[in-house]
């Protein structure tokens, strides 16, 4: 294996490694997480790429933090400059095809919000999850399509959405292009937040796991009978 290799797969060896060393099984772990078994299998063999907060909910299964796992640039300040922001990624051997982070929040005493620029690679489908608090997403460029509750709906540049995210959520690229989208919630994502994972639930959708189920069959806005859930 080459350098490159190794370090592409220190993720998922580093998850395995900790659920070893805290003696729980992969049944154990997925369950904590609210994820499935095949899904954990794929992420611990850099077979899959988790979000962000699947990976803040797989740590929180753990007793451990996400900066075990991945590193987090650092505060920017309160300033964020265009090009001057690192990018990181939770992608094991597959990080082509998992989104990029670009910090965007600041840190200080009382901070209630994070917030991060995502690049959402080409037919990226993300797992789908729950949690506590609420979030944001607004589109740059590209074509997003966010589920809420079992709802589908297209988003183009300058569309946003806003909901509670305790809704089951994915949001998928189906474009063979990057999409850009701004991500500001709750969910506190880095390591000064110090993120256990606490209160997340999930399941896995998408064709970047092909193990995963959904945990309802989604339905598109022109589908929708019914304006219960409906968080826009």
């Amino acid at each position: 294996m080459s350098e490159a290799q190794a370090a592409a797969s220190t993720l998922g060896m580093k998850l395995r490694q900790r659920r070893k060393q805290a003696g729980m099984t992969l049944q154990e772990v997925a369950a904590k997480a609210s994820l499935s078994i095949g899904f954990v299998s794929q992420v611990e063999r850099d077979l899959s790429a988790p979000s962000l907060s699947s990976l803040i909910g797989l740590a929180g299964a753990l007793g451990a933090r996400v900066e075990e796992f991945v590193r987090s640039p650092d505060t920017p300040g309160p300033i964020s400059r265009h090009r001057q922001r690192a990018t990181y990624t939770t992608g094991g051997t597959t990080g082509a095809n998992a989104p990029a982070y670009e910090r965007v929040s600041d840190d200080f005493p009382g901070r209630q919000l994070s917030s991060v620029i995502i690049t959402l690679p080409p037919r990226y489908t993300a797992e789908a999850i729950s949690h506590d608090g609420e979030e944001l997403m607004y589109v740059i460029d590209g074509h997003v399509q966010c589920t809420i509750d079992g709802v589908t709906r297209s988003l183009s540049p300058g569309d946003s959405v806003h909901f509670p995210s305790k809704l089951n959520h994915c949001t998928s690229n189906p474009e063979d292009t990057p999409a850009h989208v701004l991500w500001v919630g709750t969910l506190q994502l880095f390591a000064d937040g110090a993120p256990l994972g606490g209160g997340i639930t999930g399941d896995v959708l998408g064709d970047n796991s092909p193990a995963a189920k959904p945990a309802h069959e989604p339905r598109t806005e022109a589908s929708r009978t019914t304006g219960s859930g409906d968080p826009t």
